[in-house]
């Protein structure tokens, strides 16, 4: 009866370790794919639905980083790495959200009521994919770094904005242009995907690193 007790433990921790590192791997090959990606040009993935590879990577590094600081603060294993998972899509719903009320298409702009009601649910549904950063705000530190990076990122989209706030798929200008451009396609892109890089990495520096660098050693 003990040996199964036994055996049963330790084929439980191996399908664990095969589901952890699996998760981990698979990141990692993310990772690896969207830097390959990005130096042949290549700024979509057609099979992931035209996702741009600075998504992708910045989703897998979010990942790596979040679950591997989840892990060090003794948290179980299946709770970081849903939580994880979890926080890396909070990332993705926080740019989404604000590219959405950023975006005149989705909204009509200086007029009462400024946000209909189909904003009102699309504000409901994605501020309820940020919940998992409430869960693990004790994991979670703002620091001088952090602040830094958010500065960035607004500095980003307003200037975004100011240019009129081009986008690569569309032809025009969405705001008045207070500054200009001769190639709104490369700019838009560049804004694009340059702020969610500094937005993943805005959440990145939330993480305790120093626990990362200590446990590293």
């Amino acid at each position: 009866m003990l040996a199964t007790c036994v055996d049963y433990v330790i084929q439980k921790k191996d399908v664990e370790d095969a589901i952890r590192w699996g998760l981990k791997a698979l990141a990692l090959l993310a990772f690896i794919y969207s830097i390959f990606m990005i130096a042949v040009h290549q700024y979509w993935i057609a099979f992931l639905g035209d996702v741009s590879p600075f998504t992708l990577g910045s989703v897998a590094v979010i990942y790596l980083l979040t679950e591997w600081s989840l892990t060090r603060a003794n948290m179980g294993w299946l709770d970081a790495t849903v939580l994880s998972i979890l926080f890396a899509n909070v990332f993705i719903q926080s740019y989404e959200l604000i590219y959405h009320f950023s975006f005149p298409i989705y909204l009509n702009y200086f007029r009462a009521p400024f946000v209909d009601e189909d904003g009102i649910r699309y504000l409901m549904v994605g501020g309820l994919a940020l919940s998992p950063a409430v869960i693990i705000r004790s994991h979670l530190s703002f620091k001088r770094l952090s602040f830094i990076l958010l500065a960035f990122f607004v500095l980003i989209w307003a200037v975004w904005i100011l240019y009129g706030f081009p986008q690569y798929f569309a032809d025009g200008y969405f705001y008045p242009t207070i500054l200009r451009t001769n190639d709104s396609f490369t700019l838009s892109l560049t804004l694009n995907f340059g702020s969610k890089v500094v937005l993943a990495a805005f959440f990145v520096s939330l993480l305790d690193l120093r626990k990362l660098i200590w446990h590293a050693h």
